[in-house]
């Protein structure tokens, strides 16, 4: 009966400590695994923080382009109005022409 005891007792220890380090090894992996799902959310973070700045830059960009379209426009249009303003005779002189239409 001892020398099954010898025999058993080295193997309950082996076992034991396949056990534990198994045991350790599991809680090993579940530490390393939450340390990544923890870097994970902060990286997963900074990336929308990120993407909100880059969509704040786009709608800047964005609304100083149409300003800039619009106000291209209102040149243009003025710059139109202006011309067809200096192209029309004064009128003094549509008056008199007028005036020599008539007469014929």
């Amino acid at each position: 009966m001892l020398a099954d005891l010898a025999v058993k007792v080295p193997n309950w220890k082996r076992s034991c400590q396949d056990g534990c380090q198994a045991q350790s090894s599991s809680h090993r992996r579940c530490g390393v695994k939450a340390a990544f799902e923890q870097e994970l959310k902060k990286r997963r973070l900074l990336a929308e923080e990120e993407r909100q700045e880059l969509l704040g830059r786009i709608e800047d960009v964005r609304s100083d382009m149409t300003n800039k379209i619009i106000a291209q426009q209102e040149s243009m249009e003025l710059k139109n109005q202006l011309t067809l303003i200096n192209k029309m005779p004064p009128l003094s002189n549509q008056k008199k022409n007028a005036g020599k239409h008539g007469q014929n």
